[in-house]
């Protein structure tokens, strides 16, 4: 019962592990350089309604974009530091339950910030399949 135990322990830090690895990878490979970009011609065209005295509706949506990409960076600084303190630690047991509770929430937190810079990007920005396409689309 004992052996089970260390085996499934072992198998769930590793999945965990390489799910909080898969989640920064597109975090830092694929979502924030979209939201860069996008945010980079928001930025663009908000400029240049400006200096031409037209008003620039587009403004709105770079302000809550420059709020989200803000607050996915804090939140994939929270992530990053739950799992730092997870390795230092010695047991493997202790080491599952802190990624169940701290990483699991911050890997959720990081997740929603996603979830809602997907509904605002542009499609054509956009690295991944959205939820829409994903569901509707066949």
């Amino acid at each position: 019962m004992v052996s089970r135990f260390h085996v499934r322990t072992e198998r769930y830090l590793k999945n965990l592990f390489i799910e909080v690895d898969t989640l920064k990878s597109m975090v830092e490979t694929q979502i924030l350089p979209a939201c860069y970009a996008y945010h980079g011609q928001l930025a663009g065209t908000v400029a240049t309604c400006k200096s031409i005295g037209a008003t620039a509706p587009q403004s709105d949506t770079m302000n809550r974009l420059s709020s989200l990409i803000a607050s996915l960076l804090t939140k994939r600084t929270a992530l990053e530091s739950a799992v730092h303190k997870v390795e230092a630690l010695s047991s493997e047991e202790e080491k599952a339950k802190m990624l169940s509770q701290e990483v699991s929430g911050a890997m959720s937190d990081v997740r929603q910030v996603c979830d809602e810079l997907e509904s605002i990007v542009a499609d054509d920005y956009w690295p991944l399949p959205k939820y829409r396409e994903m569901l509707f689309l066949s």
